[in-house]
Order: structure tokens, then C-alpha cells, then sequence
């Protein structure tokens, strides 16, 4: 099971890098703050998931949904946007591994 965790915090640090670059790419714009505020929040979601603590599963499984869920309503172009494309099939991918991670954590412990 490590390995599927690893996956999920190698596409949150990929999904990090990505928005503070974008978040610099932006300039002054207000947009530029809430990525990079995602960036930053995703990184330390990532390094979390490195280690096996239920709260990087918890957080995997909830800050990309509700980060997914902004980017859809901020933009009215989501197939036209490849990075917000890429980063809602990362976020799905993190979301379920998370969800399914936290299910057989729990199943084990009852």
C-alpha cells in the first residue's frame, strides 16, 4: 500500500510545483495569490503523504476535492485549460487513493 501512497504524493508535489509556477507565471492578478496559496498547501500535503500518518490521507482526501471543485467553478473553459485538466485527473487520482487508503486503514483497525 506504500506505493499507491507514494503516487498520490508524487502527483500532489508535481500539482505544488505546478501552481507556484503558474502562481508566478500570473503576476499581480488575483488569481496569482490562491495558487500559490494551493501551491504551498499542496506541497506540504505531498510531504505528509511521504510519511504514514492518517492526516496526509485525510488531507489528500480533501483539500484536492475541494481545490478541484474551485478550479471547475473559477473557470468556464475546462477543456480548453490543459493545466487545470491535468490537475483535476491528478486531484481524482489522490481523492480516491486517499478515500480507499483511509477505508482499509480503518477496516484493519475495527
Amino acid at each position: 500500500m506504500q506505493h499507491i501512497r507514494k503516487i498520490a504524493a508524487i502527483l500532489m508535489l508535481i500539482a505544488s510545483v505546478m501552481h507556484l509556477s503558474r502562481a508566478l507565471a500570473q503576476g499581480d492578478s488575483g488569481f496569482a495569490i490562491g495558487t500559490g496559496i494551493f501551491g504551498v498547501i499542496y506541497f506540504g500535503i505531498g510531504i505528509e503523504l511521504f510519511s504514514k500518518s492518517r492526516r496526509g490521507l485525510w488531507l489528500g482526501a480533501l483539500v484536492p476535492l475541494v481545490g478541484g471543485i474551485l478550479g471547475i467553478i473559477k473557470s468556464s473553459t475546462i477543456l480548453e485549460d490543459k493545466f487545470l485538466m491535468f490537475h483535476l485527473a491528478a486531484y481524482i487520482v489522490v481523492v480516491l487513493i486517499c478515500s480507499i487508503l483511509l477505508i482499509i486503514d480503518r477496516k484493519s483497525v475495527v
